[in-house]
């Protein structure tokens, strides 16, 4: 409601203005409206003491404290000129456990903790009576300048200022892991890695109850075997059961009982062993005796493992063992070498990429030996095929097996077109193929093929005609109107090996180009 003003005329006792009883109700309604606005409608009295309003300021005319009996909401900000100061000691708090105040913003004086205090002094936290910076769940995350470390340990600047009571400098740097450091990697001095046997594994297998299958009472002493996990040098594992000796009771073992050890008895994680008894025996006076029957020994660990791939690298070669079971070789170069411990005498070289291009038709692998600086190859095509170098042979059983290529007669020569691989031959079969012009055709080279068939004593020690070769030809075939070339056996002076000679006969009217197929089998010493 507006404010009633009180009409008191134009002039004094001119009858203009509001009656008594219309001015009094004016002041009674402007007072009820007061009354009300200030929350004092139920009051008889208004009595503000000495409060002074002046605007929007509130104060007292004799300068006393304002006092406000009631909790107070201040739904804006709180802006102070003075201190904030509890009415008494230890009474109040800032802030509960359930409204908390978000940051406290403090400058450069200080915050009192009981009688300690924290203050901010040149960048750093400082205190008068030292830090204690621990809680329920650990270090109080922060930074303190080491400077400022009272009690400071003297770290040492150099090897020899360290005192080795426990052993653990070394000439080696060791990287130890297992407990009573029963696993060792070693970092040698020179860089070289030593990793440690995982096996073998040594453990004593007692065939008690609590290792039964289908557990039974025993009536006596259970039988015990000592297992060992023994490793080859190609990391197989095999298994060695020791202590099957005679035993002089029987504690109730029959064919057929079953036995577990796990972990906890033999110590490789993950893997279950088994024994099963079968011939449980008494033969007679020397006690009872069993067969054991034992599961697959453990696979040999991994000695480098790695969720992912394992990539050994050197200069821009490198090589890649994949999860999958591949092995990769990435390199500039196109072959992969393997050396012997000499590493002259020979080489395996896989050409082509291992893992690599394997579409493509022109990958191929390539098994080479290098000796005395000649290099012989054997070479898997893509398309199957086996290539093997001039001259080579397939040894089997002190047997070997090769074909000569393209051995060339002039006409009228006696030509060496074939040596035997060993000096000491006792047998020999050969397919002979000759291409050559026959005298009086101009249509172009004619066809001959036969085998031959050669027997030795062996070798030949100086006595005359001991060890000489014979030879039978046989199933002479050919295109021409006659034979093209003959063939002998002889043994070489110098290496004693057995040599086949051909010359060319009298039809004959070119250089003669002969491929021999050889299979020969050595003497029985």
């Amino acid at each position: 409601m507006t404010k009633q003003t009180i009409n008191v005329g134009t002039t004094a006792n001119d009858k203009k203005g509001d009656s008594l009883r219309a001015a009094f109700q004016k002041v009674n309604s402007n007072f009820t409206e007061l009354y009300t606005a200030l929350g004092l409608a139920a009051d008889v009295n208004l009595n503000l003491g000495a409060f002074e309003f002046n605007g929007s300021v509130m104060t007292t005319t004799d300068s006393t404290a304002i006092t406000i009996a009631q909790d107070v909401t201040l739904t804006s900000n709180l802006n102070i000129s003075g201190d904030i100061i509890p009415s008494g000691n230890l009474i109040s708090n800032l802030g509960s456990s359930t409204n908390k105040f978000h940051s406290i913003y403090v400058g450069t004086g200080s915050v009192y903790l009981g009688d300690a205090r924290l203050s901010l002094e040149n960048g750093r936290i400082s205190s008068n009576v030292g830090f204690d910076l621990t809680d329920s769940v650990g270090i109080v995350n922060g930074t303190v300048s080491y400077d400022d470390v009272t009690n400071k340990p003297t770290i040492p600047t150099d090897l020899g200022d360290l005192t080795d009571s426990q052993g653990l400098l070394h000439q080696n740097d060791r990287l130890v892991a297992g407990q009573n450091d029963e696993l060792e990697v070693v970092l040698e001095n020179n860089g070289t890695i030593t990793t440690p046997l995982l096996l073998p594994k040594l453990f004593t297998a007692v065939l008690d109850t609590d290792h039964m299958v289908t557990p039974i009472a025993l009536s006596d002493v259970p039988w015990e075997f000592v297992v060992e996990f023994q490793v080859n040098p190609d990391g197989t594992v095999q298994t060695m059961i020791g202590n099957n000796t005679p035993w002089f009771t029987n504690p109730g073992y029959v064919d057929g009982y079953t036995f577990e050890y796990t972990e906890a008895d033999h110590g490789i994680p993950g893997y279950t062993f088994t024994l099963e008894m079968y011939d449980v025996i008494n033969p007679g006076g020397a006690g009872w005796t069993t067969n054991l029957a034992a599961t697959e020994p453990p696979i040999y660990p991994a000695t480098v493992k790695s969720l992912g791939a394992i990539k050994l690298t050197s200069n821009d070669q490198s090589l890649t063992f994949g999860t999958d079971g591949s092995l990769t070789y990435q390199g500039t170069e196109s072959d992969l070498t393997f050396t012997n411990q000499i590493g002259m005498e020979s080489a395996l070289i896989w050409r082509g990429g291992l893992g690599a291009a394997i579409n493509n038709l022109d990958t191929h692998l390539v098994i080479a030996t290098n000796h005395n600086n000649t290099t012989q190859t054997w070479q898997f095509g893509h398309d199957g095929n086996l290539t093997t170098p001039n001259d080579g042979a397939v040894k089997q059983n002190n047997s070997y097996v090769r074909t000569v290529n393209s051995s060339s007669v002039p006409i009228g020569v006696s030509t060496v077109v074939w040596s035997s691989v060993e000096n000491y031959i006792s047998s020999v079969k050969l397919f002979i193929q000759v291409e050559c012009d026959e005298i009086g055709d101009s249509t172009g080279w004619h066809s001959q093929v036969c085998e031959a068939i050669i027997a030795s004593r062996g070798y030949g020690n100086g006595i005359s005609g001991y060890g000489d070769p014979d030879i039978s030809v046989y199933g002479v075939t050919y295109t021409s109107t006659q034979p093209l070339v003959t063939f002998t056996a002889q043994r070489n002076s110098t290496t004693n090996v057995i040599e086949v000679v051909a010359l060319t006969t009298a039809a004959a009217n070119s250089t003669a180009y002969i491929k021999i197929h050889s299979t020969e089998m050595t003497t029985r010493d």
